[in-house]
């Protein structure tokens, strides 16, 4: 049998605030793993989309997560929802972007066991908000 077309996908939430899933579609291709419903605070979680048949067809699809944004211990919230979107057609570079507006996304094509990945990371606007020393 010929070669699926794989897109293994990385969202890493590097804030303090959970990512809640509110919708997820395939345009093209099956789950290989769902994405799951929730990336807690300061953790990763990877899911991936295969092509249905071969090589003839691709991968295109979305995910979309709700997150909670408190401050001040509470005092202010907020809610952001990002899209997650990515596309894998037979002809062509992989596509991808994510959508949000109170919290910050950075994306990169990679590569995981010779398949195409994507890595999305999740942190908030200021560094004051995250617990994350690296950033």
């Amino acid at each position: 049998s010929k070669t699926k077309r794989i897109v293994f996908i990385k969202i890493t939430n590097k804030t303090p605030w959970d990512l809640t899933r509110t919708g997820y579609s395939l345009l093209h291709g099956k789950w290989a793993e769902v994405p799951p419903e929730n990336i807690p605070a300061h953790s990763f979680s990877e899911f991936g989309t295969e092509a249905k048949h071969s090589l003839l067809s691709g991968t295109e699809g979305f995910v979309s997560y709700k997150i909670e944004i408190t401050r001040y211990n509470g005092t202010e919230t907020d809610r952001d929802y990002l899209q997650f979107y990515w596309r894998n057609k037979l002809r062509g570079k992989i596509k991808f972007s994510c959508h949000a507006f109170k919290v910050s996304v950075s994306s990169a094509a990679t590569d995981i066991g010779g398949n195409p990945a994507i890595e999305y990371e999740v942190f908030p606007h200021s560094r004051k908000e995250s617990f994350d020393e690296n950033k």
